[in-house]
């Protein structure tokens, strides 16, 4: 039962910033180099993506993570 009511809280959580950021979920898939299942089943609480959590964080608190780097050309993630 609480695994259930942290994922409901997540989801909520993330529409907020989306809705605060202004970005659709399409287009954190586009800049993310991310399908759009990766991004609905990130939403839905049934996948958990650092890359997803760590870009919110970025541009929420308008900070770079200096340990994570993010490859634009093929969309894959490493952290270091």
């Amino acid at each position: 039962m609480e695994q259930v009511c942290e994922n409901y809280k997540k989801r909520i959580l993330f529409k907020i910033m989306l809705d605060v950021l202004e970005v659709k979920p399409i287009e954190l898939a586009r800049e993310l180099h991310l399908s759009k299942t990766q991004v609905s089943r990130y939403l839905s609480g049934e996948r958990i993506s650092s890359e997803i959590d760590i870009y919110l964080i970025e541009q929420v608190f308008e900070i770079k993570v200096k340990a994570y780097d993010r490859i634009q050309n093929c969309g894959e993630a490493q952290l270091g």
